[in-house]
This record gives C-alpha cells, structure tokens and sequence, in this order.
C-alpha cells in the first residue's frame, strides 16, 4: 500500500469534490530508488484546467487554497506549488509545493540547468532576470527542450 494511502487519497487522485481541508499539506517521505529526498504535497482547488508543470497561484482577492496558473511575474509567496499532473477546472488535487519536481518552462533557450527559476506567463518559468528575485519559485537540474512549455526537473520551493 502507498504511504499516501494513509490520509485516504493519493497524491495522484483528483475528484470533483473536496476529500480533505483545502491547504492540507502532505510530506512523502524520501524514496531509496530515486534520493530526491522528502516532497511536500498541498491540496487545492483547481479554478482553471492545470496541467503537469504549470506553477500554481493564489485565485485574485481568495483567502482560500484555490490556485490558478501564474499569468506573469507574481511574487513566489502567492505561489502554492506546481501541478505534476493533470486537475481539471473546479477539481480537487494535490500540487508540489517543496521538493524535486517537474516544471514548465517558458523560453525556448534550453538554457535552464543550474539556474533559479522565476514565475512567468501561462503557468510557466524562466530563468530569473534581474528584479525578479522576489518571483523564484525553482532552481533548474537541467535544460529543458527548446520548445515553450517544456518540462525539466527542478527544485521547487513554492512558500505560498
């Protein structure tokens, strides 16, 4: 049985009704067979389709977990975490908020690996530029493709 299993619901499993409180947050445990170490996982409320990579905000004017794809340079702290895998609108599901992930990029530079990652248009990053500090949400593992939304493997810190 998944360690996830515990709280009745899988990381994975999303529904269109709530299963737990909205900003429930779950920390996996690191696995032997990948050392990407302990991943922590908050619940939300899709207000919009998400697909796998996309950074997830705070909804405008919502004290609530409800999260909507990042529309361009937003502070990380309004940053719940990144879909790693598809949430339809007005569904219920996990997102990554700390931990080794998956994450789309924006820029088709394939010029990502070791670079801190800042918030962008359409769900996605780039790699940070001077004045966006307050936006880092990742730091890059490796190059994405050169085609937008790309994904690559990134560190993902997402406070909010």
């Amino acid at each position: 049985m998944s360690s996830t299993r515990t709280m009745g619901i899988g990381v994975t499993d999303v529904d269109t009704s709530a299963k737990l409180p909205l900003g429930f947050e779950y920390h996996e445990p690191s696995e032997g067979t990948n050392d990407y170490g302990e991943r922590v996982w908050v619940y939300i409320e899709a207000g919009e389709a998400l697909a796998e990579g996309e950074v997830v905000m705070r909804a405008a004017s919502t004290t609530t977990h409800k999260g909507i794809k990042t529309t361009g340079a937003i502070a990380a702290v309004r940053c719940f975490g990144v879909a790693q895998h598809t949430i339809a609108s007005a569904s219920f599901g996990f997102i990554l908020k700390r931990g080794m992930g998956e994450i789309a990029v924006e820029d088709t530079g394939a010029d990502q690996d070791e670079d801190p990652l800042a918030t962008a248009a359409d769900g996605r990053v780039d790699v940070m530029a001077a004045g966006e500090e307050h936006c880092v949400v990742a730091h890059a593992t490796e190059d994405a493709a050169a085609s937008a939304g790309a994904l690559l493997t990134a560190w993902i810190n997402c406070p909010g």
